[in-house]
């Protein structure tokens, strides 16, 4: 009942107690920031465009949010299922970061199982009833590296602008750092201030 109250009000929840070790978070974190540290000019050799960046690494700047006409300052790493059309690509220079991946997809999305049947049942539905929609699913993890701008910079840039997910729901796991902004239905603009450890879950359109 708090979940689905909280995604029909708000369309976001926070969750705590949710199982995904802490460490191993950390873990994941260490490795992303291994890649990313490995610079634009050498990442951009794992860059698949033909894939329209469905997998492996897309540059800063490469995407712009429905409706904006700035282009997005982030550049990241996408992850599809084993079984997709397009495959995977892995940096060779931090070869921890592929098992640490699958890890935080498969984790995540046994997560999101549970959540939405949880959200069929609030909407007086069988459990399976959204849960039988994602199953080998479509699904896609990125991994999201927003690149700290000077002063200067914010006054053209965006990291990400205001944009709805066109996915059913989105999970989010905390970074740390603060920045991720709410609309919900009848106030203005909020920040999410969520707890440490906390993993944010979001329905899409």
């Amino acid at each position: 009942a708090e979940l689905g109250e909280a995604i029909s009000k708000f369309g976001f929840v926070s969750l705590t107690d949710h199982g995904l070790s802490p460490v191993m978070i950390g873990q994941f974190y260490d490795s992303a920031r291994a890649v990313f540290d490995l610079g634009p000019d050498n990442l951009v050799r794992y860059e698949d465009a033909e894939s329209y960046h469905q997998v492996g690494y897309t540059p800063l700047e490469t995407e712009t949010s429905k409706g904006s006409k700035i282009p997005n300052s982030m550049q990241f790493w996408a992850v599809l299922r084993a079984c997709a059309t397009y495959k995977n690509i892995w940096p060779e220079e931090v070869p921890e970061f592929r098992e640490r991946c699958q890890w935080l997809f498969g984790t995540l999305d046994e997560l999101s199982m549970v959540l939405f049947a949880m959200l069929s049942r609030f909407s007086g539905l069988e459990d399976d009833y959204f849960p039988d929609m994602i199953e080998l699913g479509d699904s896609m993890l990125r991994v999201i590296d927003y690149p700290e701008l000077t002063e200067e910079e914010l006054e053209t840039k965006v990291r990400s602008a205001e944009h709805e997910d066109i996915c059913l729901g989105t999970l989010l796991i905390t970074s740390g750092v603060a920045g991720l902004e709410i609309l919900p239905r009848e106030d203005g603009w909020m920040p999410v201030n969520n707890p440490p450890g906390s993993i944010i879950f979001n329905t899409g359109d």
